[in-house]
């Protein structure tokens, strides 16, 4: 069944995942994540990777708890590098992404959940999500990683055609 959103995330994480599943799908985003749409019995691998496959969307969770995961920088990889999917990374602590995962960051814009910002990032991620959804598709071209409508970068801001708040890049 295909989703808008995958949601990657550390097991000591799965609290907030889910939080970030409810309040998105309470904002119409439909949402994959592996504690719920797993079945018992089912092959981890083979549900993880359908779970990419029929997402629009991918979002990471970041905290402490990401730092050398490797099953986490896995997803991100396929994701962002093989599926082309735009990814969000979603701080849930003040944290640096570990350098397997920022390496397929590169320069996309992060949102800040933490410090009391859980409500405002998840309504941006939402609505980002939603005009995204509605962006005419290009049957012909593949999905780019590097286009505005993936993420702003660090070096420029980007000019939604929709005015959503713009997300601020920790310093």
């Amino acid at each position: 069944m295909a989703r808008d959103v995958f949601i990657s995330y550390r097991h000591e994480d799965r609290d907030w995942a889910n939080n970030i599943c409810q309040a998105l799908e309470a904002r119409g985003v439909s949402c994959w994540v592996a504690f719920r749409d797993i079945p018992v019995g089912g092959d981890w691998p083979a549900e993880i990777m359908d779970g990419l496959k029929n997402s629009r969307f991918f979002v990471l969770v970041l905290s402490s708890n990401s730092a050398n995961e490797e099953q986490i920088s896995r997803e991100v990889r396929i994701a962002a590098d093989e599926l082309k999917i735009p990814v969000f990374p979603f701080r849930i602590e003040d944290v640096q992404p570990p350098k397997k995962i920022s390496y397929f960051l590169g320069d996309i814009q992060w949102l800040d959940a933490f410090d009391g910002r859980f409500d405002g990032a998840v309504a941006q991620l939402a609505q980002r999500i939603q005009h995204m959804r509605t962006e005419p598709a290009e049957p012909s071209v593949p999905r780019q990683t590097s286009t505005p409508a993936r993420a702003a970068t660090m070096r420029e801001p980007v000019s939604f055609a929709s005015p959503i708040a713009a997300i601020e890049k920790p310093s």
